[in-house]
């Protein structure tokens, strides 16, 4: 019996913890608590709270590629429900405002406390945001209102010392172990609207054996704040793409709950699409049309549509994609896992069609392996131990034309290299010319903060419901110019391994037509 799963089924201390009353401390459990989890296509998966005093019924997507936990607090394009703080006897906001920038999207909000309700869990006053300005990051079709971030502290916006609700949670007894898990399920049925539902669980204070099938296998976490992973190797249908391991790690390779898709550094992108194209060219059958540059471009008005009946052909069309990781010990031996091609195409809104989107995308920021692969397995992020874990998933086979995705080995790996990424001298320019930046900026928005400062003390400046999509806006254009500055201040600060290259913020950040001068310094959170 594993560590954990004996921590879950049985407590030594039962009698003890069940005397502290009204301290917070959780009662002991013989089983883990399981949650459930919700989504839509391309917005993540979402867990039910309750926030404030007395609690509103809300949802966070959960993230653990983030740390921060936030919630919209006026009602946007797409989001009727939010966090009136009006209503909640409980909420305490300061003047502190902060910000987190995602690979796609952004919010600001002013650092709060309120009491946070989450089933089977005694309630307790955590830190938040408050968020009154955001950019793309609320989108249609999303059933959350903030997110909740699972990632360690010292990501934490606007400082370390914003303590996430996990680590709360660890801190004070609410859970006995420092571990949690996620089982992903993906597309369940298709609801109201054509919209296809997802489901999945989330699982603290232990491991739901219930929810996998086999063995855990563990991979380090290479560098905390981050879930950081060292990929040894990727491969399609068997066939390696030739890169040295390091290049899949540059700067970083990351488990992220939150990011739908597949992602890989640039030229390893290219590689991995050619192949797929190649592979396509040559195997889908010619009655299914699909391959236009729309679909590899991730375009929903270019989605692949086909019959029910013709899955099984579209599949097949497609290769396998294989990750490979390192296990958490000293054997130097490796395992894989594999992306079908029913993971990395994601089923989207359709009628009498069955419609599928790629999912494998470009990142300027590392390897990301998202939800397009987390999809496939029962994974465990044991914080204890610093590991995370992939075991195969019991989640129910929706189709039988689904390949379910494997987990193979251990077995001895091919090299005993580090593959690692170290920061190098070009890495270190870009952040002393991330320092030069801030410093101007800093010289030519002092007199922009002092002036917005003195704005404020007269209540010329209100918070307001934005007119962009689904945007909050500031009155005052002088703000954004702060945001900007204390944004490029906040890259500076970031944890070395945290901080992609300056050059690739404007690309990560896309075009806003009323932030454009704040999103020249905010940088994606990973």
């Amino acid at each position: 019996m594993e560590r954990h799963e004996f921590l879950a089924r049985g407590c030594l201390w039962c009698s003890a913890l069940l005397l502290v009353l009204g301290t917070g401390i959780a009662p002991c459990r013989s089983e883990p608590i399981v949650l459930n989890l919700t989504g839509f296509p391309r917005t993540g998966y979402s867990l039910a709270i309750g926030v404030g005093t007395p609690p509103q019924q809300l949802r966070v997507v959960l993230d653990t590629g983030s740390s921060n936990y936030a919630l919209a607090t006026y009602a946007t394009t797409y989001q009727d429900d939010y966090f009136d703080t009006s209503k909640s006897e409980t909420y305490d906001e300061t003047t502190t405002e902060f910000g987190v920038t995602y690979l796609i999207g952004y919010w600001r909000a002013y650092l709060a406390t309120d009491t946070l309700h989450i089933a089977h869990l005694p309630p307790r006053t955590v830190q938040m945001g408050a968020i009154y300005a955001t950019s793309k990051f609320f989108h249609e079709g999303a059933d959350y209102q903030g997110i909740l971030g699972l990632a360690y502290p010292s990501i934490a916006s606007p400082s370390s010392a914003v303590t996430p609700v996990f680590d709360s949670l660890v801190q004070t007894g609410a859970v006995s172990s420092d571990v949690f898990s996620m089982q992903l399920c993906g597309p369940v049925d298709k609801g109201p609207n054509l919209n296809i539902h997802k489901g999945g669980k989330f699982v603290v204070d232990g491991i739901s054996s219930s929810l996998y099938t086999g063995n855990i296998l563990y991979t380090p976490i290479q560098r905390t704040g981050f879930y950081e992973v060292a990929v040894s190797r990727v491969e399609l249908n068997g066939v390696s793409l030739g890169f040295d391991c390091k290049d899949y790690n540059t700067p970083k390779a990351v488990v992220d709950s939150a990011t739908s898709v597949l992602a890989f550094p640039k030229k390893i992108y290219n590689k991995v699409l050619s192949g797929i194209m190649t592979y396509v060219a040559e195997n889908l059958d010619s009655s299914i049309s699909c391959g236009g540059s729309g679909f590899w471009s991730q375009s929903d008005a270019s989605a692949c549509c086909i019959l029910p009946s013709q899955t099984d052909k579209l599949f097949r069309g497609f290769p396998t994609i294989t990750v490979t990781l390192p296990l958490n010990d000293e054997s130097h031996r490796e395992f894989v896992l594999s992306v079908p091609a029913q993971l990395y195409l994601q089923t989207v809104k359709s009628d009498q069609l069955d419609c599928f989107t790629f999912y494998i995308i470009s990142s300027d920021v590392g390897t990301i392996l998202g939800v397009a692969l987390m999809e496939g397995y029962y994974v465990v992020f044991d914080r204890e131990e610093g590991q995370i874990g992939f075991a195969a998933s019991t989640c129910e086979v929706r189709d039988p034309a689904f390949q379910k995705p494997t987990i193979v080995g251990p077995t001895r790996a091919r090299s005993n290299a580090s593959c690692m990424y170290n920061t190098n001298t070009s890495s270190h320019s870009s952040r002393w010319i991330a320092i030069a930046a801030s410093v101007g900026a800093g010289v030519v928005g002092f007199g922009v903060a002092l002036a917005v400062w003195g704005l404020r003390r007269m209540g010329r400046i209100r918070r307001t419901a934005g007119q962009g999509a689904g945007d909050g806006r500031l009155v005052s254009q002088a703000t954004h110019s702060r945001q900007a500055v204390r944004a490029v201040a906040h890259v500076v600060a970031a944890p070395v391994n945290a901080a992609p290259d300056v050059s690739g913020a404007l690309e990560a950040c896309g075009d806003d037509e009323e932030t454009t001068t704040a999103n020249t310094a905010l940088l994606s959170n990973l």
